[in-house]
């Protein structure tokens, strides 16, 4: 077992119809963005390559991760169940390589691609960080107006309460 470290490493990754790379968490079941925890003497892009391919099968090179947006998250240490402050780096990743596997492993049960309407839909099996993520993707990355939340989307994300990107 690896040290312990509170920094993490996500990655976004849209197919050629525009649809998220998404997986589901095998405790969970709820579904997120690829990416995990910072092992001891890892870099934010090699966690993100390889917590990438270990959920997906898709290899991305550290090279070509677009960092996007870092994020302080609080998380417990296992061993001492202490809450400390670390940072979630968020990448975009524009190609993937490789198949997808969609069978599940030790922590995730499936990874599929979904539209973002898709995702509304199932609203509820989602962390609803990832959403708030992907509406600051779709706003800051492609230069889209601020989203018009939908009634049920409104429900879950109060005004205010989506996250903010530095300046790219």
């Amino acid at each position: 077992m690896h040290p312990f470290c509170p920094n993490g490493a996500n990655v976004v990754f849209r197919d050629n119809e525009g649809r998220f790379l998404v997986v589901q968490d095998i405790k969970t079941r709820m579904w997120q963005k690829p990416g995990g925890g910072v092992e001891a003497g890892e870099s934010f892009e090699s966690t993100a390559a390889r917590e990438f391919f270990e959920e997906t099968g898709l290899v991305v090179f550290e090279d070509e991760l677009v960092h996007i947006a870092d994020f302080a998250q609080r998380v417990k240490n296992p061993t001492t169940r202490e809450i400390v402050n670390g940072t979630l780096r968020l990448f975009v990743a524009h190609r993937a390589y490789g198949k997808l596997r969609t069978e599940s492993n030790t922590e995730i049960e499936e990874a599929r691609y979904m539209s973002f309407d898709e995702i509304i839909a199932n609203l509820d099996s989602f962390n609803i960080a990832y959403v708030r993520l992907i509406l600051h993707y779709l706003r800051w990355v492609e230069g889209l107006t601020p989203v018009s939340f939908t009634a049920r989307l409104a429900e879950k994300i109060e005004e205010g309460v989506v996250l903010e990107a530095p300046s790219l």
